[in-house]
């Protein structure tokens, strides 16, 4: 690097340190800890220093700061996005087997259970119009939203609330406390 692009540089890297506090809080605002925030921008610092060769006499380094400083924070979200996902699954998981353990101590066999679960969903199926008893699967069980149910069956998401929570009394008053089980099991 020639020592005017250095010195350019250099300057440039004063520059993005003089304004760190305006960095980490940009940062800041999108991984919600300030440590985080801190650690990004150190990380973001080293980066550009490995990358100083690029950088001559007239070179945006601070937009290219500031680029370098929202991956690493989107790449953070992401990573704690993913991380939070697995703790969701480990915790459904325990929560099963905890389930499953109950149940099996509640029926030694576990068929009389699953016999009782099937005859339960069958009689709400039975109460249940049709349509009610699908729009309640596909929010509990498969997981879509109201807009999406509404887009689906060509209702309004007031209607999907409606149909939902005539659908959940009948469910509540069929499986009573073993709701939960029905929604876990399905």
């Amino acid at each position: 690097m020639k020592s005017e692009d250095m010195t350019y540089f250099m300057g440039e890297l004063a520059s993005i340190h003089k304004d760190r506090g305006r960095f980490i809080a940009h940062s800041m605002s999108f991984v919600r800890e300030r440590a985080v925030a801190e650690d990004i921008y150190s990380e973001s610092i080293v980066k550009i220093l490995e990358k100083k060769d690029i950088f001559v006499e007239g070179s945006n380094v601070r937009g290219y700061f500031h680029r370098v400083m929202m991956s690493k924070s989107y790449d953070y979200i992401k990573r704690e996005s993913m991380l939070s996902s697995a703790h969701r699954e480990i915790r459904d998981t325990a929560l099963r087997d905890a389930m499953l353990g109950i149940l099996a101590e509640r029926d030694s066999n576990g068929m009389a259970f699953l016999s009782d679960l099937n005859e339960r969903i069958a009689e709400c199926r039975r109460k249940l119009p049709q349509k009610s008893f699908d729009i309640f699967v596909a929010s509990r069980m498969d997981g879509l939203t109201y807009k999406e149910i509404a887009l689906e069956y060509q209702l309004t998401t007031r209607q999907v609330t409606t149909e939902i929570q005539h659908a959940l009394a009948v469910f509540r008053s069929v499986f009573g406390d073993l709701l939960i089980v029905f929604v876990f099991f399905s």
